[in-house]
């Protein structure tokens, strides 16, 4: 359970770090070179990858 909540939160040098990386940086990328319309979508992969691990954080510390 540890490694797989690890993943899903991000934590650097594990799969999940890598992927989630990659499309948070991609759609910013997109948006500084004229995606204008990717504002929403960048500011809600932000905050859906803070929630993520709070609530992992959260069930990892309550179990």
């Amino acid at each position: 359970m540890m490694f797989g909540s690890m993943s899903i939160i991000g934590i650097p040098l594990i799969g999940g770090f890598w992927s989630k990386e990659v499309i948070i940086s991609k759609t910013w990328y997109a948006y500084f070179h004229g995606g204008e319309a990717l504002l929403g979508p960048a500011i809600l992969l932000l905050a859906t990858a803070g929630m993520t691990g709070f609530y992992m954080s959260r069930m990892w510390f309550m179990t």
